[in-house]
C-alpha cells in the first residue's frame, strides 16, 4: 500500500508542475516554480515542489522515503540516551519498517528573495510495518502475556503485526543559491517534532486481548510522541521552471 501511495503522490507532483506552468497566476509578478531532489536528514530522501507566490511568501510539498540508516540514527540515539529500553526500540523498529513521508508547508521570506527565510511544514509518515514475536512484546511490557488460545504455536513462534503512522511538525531556517537561471541549491537547518502517533497491533492466529493490545500500542505511541524529535538538515538540488 505504501508503494502505491508513494507513486500516486509523485504523479500528483508531476501533474501540479504541468498545471502551474500552463495556468500561471496573473496576480503574482514574482512567482517561481521549482522541482527538486534532496534529503532531510535524518527523516527521508525524496522529491518535491517549491512555489513562490510572491517575493515574501511561498508553498512547498514533499514526498520521501526513510532509509534504514536514518531510522537507526534516531532510534539508536534515543536508546543510548535511556529514553526507552532496547525491547521498545526493537518494537519501534518493527512498527516503522519501510516508512514513507508526504508533507506540505509554507515559507516566509521577511528579507525578500535570495536571503535566509523561515519554513513551517507538516509531515505525515506511514509505515509498512513488520512482525514482532510475542516474547518481544512481553519483554517490552515487562510482564507475561496470557493468551486465551494459541493452538499448537509456542510463544517464540507467535508473531504480531505492528504498524505506526506519525504526524510531525517542522520549523527551519533556509537559504537558496542559484547557478544561472535554472539550477538552485537549497540548504536548511531546523527541528522536527512528533505531535501524534497511531500504532496498530494485529494477529490472525492468537489475537491479544483488547487491554493488552492497547498497552502495546500505548507504549509505542507514548515513546514516539515523547522522544521522536530530531534536529533536521535539508539539502536539495532543484530546477527552476520560471
Amino acid at each position: 500500500m505504501c508503494y502505491i501511495l508513494r507513486y500516486k503522490f509523485i504523479r500528483i507532483i508531476i501533474m501540479l508542475i504541468v498545471l502551474v506552468i500552463y495556468v500561471r497566476p496573473s496576480f503574482a509578478d514574482n512567482n517561481h516554480l521549482e522541482a527538486f531532489l534532496g534529503t532531510r536528514v535524518p527523516l527521508y530522501v525524496g522529491a518535491g515542489l517549491n512555489y513562490e507566490i510572491t517575493k515574501n511568501y511561498g508553498l512547498h510539498a514533499t514526498a520521501g522515503y526513510m532509509p534504514d540508516s536514518y531510522f537507526n540514527l534516531i532510534n539508536s540515539t534515543a536508546e543510548r540516551m535511556g529514553f526507552y529500553s532496547s525491547s521498545t526500540a526493537q518494537l519501534i523498529e518493527t512498527a516503522l519498517n519501510d516508512t514513507s513521508f508526504i508533507g506540505v508547508g509554507a515559507d516566509w521570506k521577511p528579507w525578500g528573495p535570495d536571503r535566509f527565510y523561515f519554513s513551517i511544514d507538516y509531515q505525515f509518515g506511514w509505515a509498512q510495518g513488520g512482525l514482532a514475536p510475542l516474547d518481544l512484546l512481553e519483554s517490552a511490557l515487562d510482564r507475561k502475556i496470557q493468551l486465551e488460545s494459541q493452538g499448537e504455536y509456542a510463544n517464540s513462534l507467535l508473531t504480531y503485526s505492528l504498524e505506526s503512522r506519525i504526524h510531525m511538525i517542522g520549523l527551519s531556517i533556509n537559504r537558496k543559491w542559484y547557478s544561472g537561471k535554472h539550477i538552485v541549491i537549497k540548504t536548511g537547518l531546523g527541528i522536527q517534532v512528533t505531535v501524534n502517533s497511531i500504532t496498530e497491533v494485529r494477529s490472525e492466529i492468537a489475537p491479544l486481548q483488547g487491554g493488552i493490545s492497547r498497552d502495546v500500542e500505548d507504549l509505542l505511541d507514548d515513546a514516539l510522541e515523547k522522544y521522536a524529535h530530531t534536529i533536521i538538515f535539508d539539502l536539495s538540488v532543484g530546477f527552476r521552471f520560471f
